[in-house]
């Protein structure tokens, strides 16, 4: 398990590196962190609360995107591609591939608390660096915030990442 996490982290540390600096990421490391994520399920958790905590956390993406959309249209009076100026394809990609590598108990604080501290480290970083590009790199900061996370549960500091079943309970008995 530990070969998993190391990879899983070098995963993420590279997916920061890059879109820190490039604003984009290789589309390879998108399976390949899928994989590394969803290891642990396979060999510890339970397959009946994995797809639970998958649905649920993608519901969660998809209202929240949904009701994002939803308010630009109707700031803006008209259909807007979001993909063109709000998010990347890249980060909506990486936010995926985590709600299905997370139970729901750790997605949605860490999802949470990642975006505020997206919004924190780019403030920081125009600040440092005033040239900065006017986007904000989501799916870096949050892969260096996943990798703390990783790395803190493999010390023991925090429960598996992958275990949990609020969302196969609330699905069950909602």
């Amino acid at each position: 398990m530990l070969a998993i996490k190391l990879c899983t982290i070098a995963i993420l540390v590279i997916v920061f590196l890059e879109d820190l600096r490039l604003r984009a990421v290789q589309w390879a490391l998108f399976p390949l962190l899928l994989a590394a994520l969803l290891l642990p399920h396979f060999l510890q958790g339970s397959a009946v609360d994995g797809v639970a905590s998958l649905a649920f956390n993608l519901g969660f993406l998809l209202v929240q995107g949904g009701a994002a959309l939803a308010l630009v249209m109707l700031r803006r009076g008209e259909w807007s591609n979001p993909f063109h100026s709000l998010i990347g394809s890249g980060d909506v990609l990486f936010l995926a591939i985590v709600a299905a590598g997370l139970s729901t108990e750790r997605f949605l604080p860490f999802y949470l608390s990642g975006l505020v501290l997206c919004l924190l480290g780019y403030g920081l970083l125009i600040w440092l660096k005033p040239t900065t590009q006017r986007t904000v790199p989501t799916a870096g900061f949050l892969a260096l915030y996943l990798a703390c996370w990783v790395a803190l549960e493999q010390l023991g500091v925090l429960p598996a990442l992958h275990t949990g079943t609020f969302a196969h309970d609330l699905l069950a008995h909602g």
